[in-house]
């Protein structure tokens, strides 16, 4: 949970710093930049999540299959 939670922050930061150095620098982002920050701020957390799932399911299969 903290994971997601510190991904999902992260992300925030993210979009957060990418407008702000759109007001500091005046260059302007378009649609596109915008569309690619919040695709990446939704897939990486879940990917991370399923990932460390992943790795729990194989971790405990594994210890399961040594106990028999």
């Amino acid at each position: 949970m903290a994971l997601l939670m510190f991904a999902y922050f992260g992300s925030a930061a993210i979009l957060f710093s990418l407008s702000l150095w759109e007001m500091v620098t005046n260059q302007r982002f378009d649609l596109r930049d915008y569309a690619a920050c919040a695709v990446c701020s939704l897939v990486g957390p879940l990917a991370l999540v399923l990932g460390a799932l992943f790795l729990f399911k194989i971790r405990t299969l594994g210890h399961l299959s040594r106990a028999r």
